[in-house]
């Protein structure tokens, strides 16, 4: 095999991203200060419930990123720059909120409450980008993380710790079982962490998989536990969409066609035992009061309060369109006195239409550029990272139809990984596209096969060896 470098190489460290990172994913950050600050921050996000626990983490991740531009600044220009659209596009709506929110909000206080909060999540994600540029095995521990954290709550929910609210709330763990949706929550990202971790697992593949297998339903019992509708319907979403288009490496007409008639099946079996399942369960229950408050998706939302939510967020928006009425604002306007339960309306509301767009440029952007990369890459492995990328984005903005994000600091890491990882396979890919035809590459943990294309260079500009 014949591998092809660039005429000026450049040394790992600078490219940012290993060549054989694939066997690396899992452990190769814990030999890092900044893999461990990392670990340790978004481990915390998973289940410490209390303000100044989650902020010492917080300033350690963020002490650990900046400490390391300011002492490598020319390295980290070339690992940093240029900056993805999609955090550019956020850090501009953080500063909107800021400079538009004072002069409408109507209780400053309250404003300046939830600012502060927002711009400690700008922090935390430029730290997580700063971070996964220079050490991207960092992500296989920032992935192990979510899911050792789900881990953590099902183990109090199976213990029956859950359940000690009172004694949790305030300042310790899984305080965060109180609250349903939380919970259900925290199931859907640690699924979702667990999914993206195969595709990091190398050699260790099949261990994983094992692993998952017995993680798996073990999420899912605390899901049903949990009686979150939301978080289920997002983790059916994500599921299928898994055994779809991403549970084989393989993809192909027959390959496709039998994933869907197992589907099928699975479905036609699913809808005839779900009943049974569900019977009594605290995720029946609520199903069960959710279809006695009408026979019509209208009318479900109408006797719950969320079309009024919404109609409330509209009305703001026609009467606001610009600023906005402020971050944490809305409450004052609903009658029910609480906030939006939605990721569009509440950005929509608090920041106007400018807001809105730049708020979820992060998701769109994303999206974007993950379908155009499974357009162009033929990597197995990497077209499944990839995969799980836009099924999980997708899985968060669905159910950002019940609860705003923009204060949640596990879904920003998940983006701030999803962000990363395309960046740079993007980056890459551009890097070698310019390769004689028929040469195998490696790099990212994967194989690239590249074709010459008219105009687009020749060996002269590129040295080889034989390997």
């Amino acid at each position: 095999m014949t591998r092809m470098y660039p005429a000026q190489s450049t040394p790992r460290e600078e490219r940012g991203w290993p060549a054989h990172a694939a066997d690396g994913w899992l452990w190769g950050w814990t030999g890092t200060l900044e893999g461990w600050a990392l670990f340790l921050f978004v481990f915390g996000a998973m289940f410490l419930n209390g303000s100044n626990q989650q902020r010492i983490l917080g300033i350690v991740l963020c002490g650990v990123a900046f400490a390391k531009c300011a002492r490598s600044p020319r390295q980290a220009a070339r690992l940093l720059l240029p900056i993805p659209p999609e955090l550019c596009c956020y850090a501009a709506w953080v500063l909107w909120a800021g400079l538009s929110g004072p002069f409408v909000a109507r209780s400053l206080s309250g404003f300046w409450s939830d600012y502060l909060v927002v711009l400690q999540m700008l922090g935390m994600v430029t730290a997580v980008y700063i971070v996964l540029r220079f050490r991207p095995q960092a992500l296989g521990g920032a992935l192990l993380a979510i899911v050792g954290g789900g881990l953590i709550q099902a183990g109090a929910v199976f213990s029956g710790l859950g359940s000690l609210v009172g004694a949790l709330a305030s300042e310790a763990t899984s305080g965060a079982t109180a609250n349903r949706n939380g919970l259900g929550f925290f199931m859907v990202w640690s699924i979702l962490g667990l999914l993206l971790l195969l595709g990091f697992a190398g050699r260790l593949r099949k261990w994983a998989v094992a692993t998952s297998l017995l993680l798996l339903p073990a999420f899912v019992y605390v899901l049903f536990v949990s009686g979150s509708r939301k978080s289920f319907m997002a983790v059916l979403f994500l599921l299928v969409s898994w055994a779809l288009c991403a549970s084989s490496l393989h993809h192909g007409l027959q390959g496709m066609i039998r994933r869907i008639a197992l589907f099928l099946i699975a479905l036609s079996l699913l809808s005839a035992s779900l009943p049974f399942i569900t019977e009594r369960t605290n995720l029946g229950v609520r199903f069960a009061s959710l279809l006695a408050k009408g026979d019509t998706l209208t009318d479900m939302a109408e006797t719950d309060g969320r079309a009024e939510m919404y109609r409330v967020g509209l009305d703001l928006v026609l009467k606001h369109p610009i600023s906005g009425v402020g971050l944490s604002q809305y409450a004052l306007y609903y009658e029910g006195g609480t906030y939006s339960h939605s990721d569009y309306i509440e950005p929509l509301a608090a920041t106007g239409l400018p807001g809105f767009f730049l708020y979820h440029a992060f998701y769109f952007c994303i999206l974007i550029r993950t379908m155009r990369l499974l357009s162009k890459a033929r990597d197995a492995m990497v077209r499944y990272r990839l995969k799980i990328i836009a099924m999980g984005t997708l899985t968060i903005m669905l159910i950002g139809l019940g609860v705003p994000h923009y204060a949640n600091g596990t879904v920003f890491v998940l983006l701030s990984i999803f962000s990363v990882y395309s960046v740079a396979v993007d980056h890459e890919l551009s890097r070698l596209r310019a390769m004689v035809p028929n040469t195998v590459m490696r790099g990212w943990g994967a194989q690239w096969r590249f074709r010459q294309r008219p105009g687009s260079g020749s060996i002269a500009h590129a040295l080889s060896r034989r390997s």
